[in-house]
Formats: structure tokens, sequence, C-alpha cells
């Protein structure tokens, strides 16, 4: 999504990618979620129990730190992913009923 570089904050990734993105239609940001899920779920198929039980932190090339980084990856998979889902669609919903259909 273009935020490669950013610090790992939610609101400065979001910034970033808002700020790359906020001229594309919902038909490009549906291909983003769409290429995102396929991602995902490519590289959760080749992992074993063992590695979805890992701290999210062994998933990275830096030294992450941090509490969010200890807990288990596919916890950290749900609460970016599906568990997380609801928070977007009702910052949508706020958008397009203040601003009509784009």
């Amino acid at each position: 999504m273009g935020a490669e570089g950013a610090s790992r904050e939610v609101d400065d990734v979001n910034a970033v990618v808002f700020e790359k993105h906020r001229h594309d239609t919902a038909a490009d940001a549906r291909e983003y979620f769409t290429d995102a899920h396929e991602q995902v779920m490519a590289f959760l198929r080749r992992q074993s129990t063992a590695d979805l039980e890992r701290p999210y932190s062994a998933f990275f090339s830096s030294g992450a730190e941090g509490e969010s980084t200890q807990v288990p990856v596919l916890e950290a998979v749900a609460g970016n992913t599906y568990d997380h889902y609801a928070d977007h669609v009702k910052w949508i919903k706020e958008q397009t009923a203040s601003t009509g259909p784009r």
C-alpha cells in the first residue's frame, strides 16, 4: 500500500497510506484488499502450527519491540485483518455519509 519505511505506529501507517491513495476509486480499494488477502492467505498456508504460535516479533528482521509484538502470530493476524475490519467499515460509512457517493 506504499507505507514501506513508515514507522509501525498505526496512525503513521494510516496517514501515509491515506495520502498515497486518497484519490483512488472504490474499485482500486477493493483490488488492494483482494490482493492483500491473497498474499496473507498464501503466507499463512506456508506456516506450521508452531510458526503461528511464535511471537509476532519473530517475523520482523529488525528487533520489533512492544507488548503487541509478543502476541502469537495468529492473534496478530486476526487483529490486523478480520478482527479489525469493523473499524474500517465504520469509518467508510461515516465518510460516505458526510460526502455522498464518490
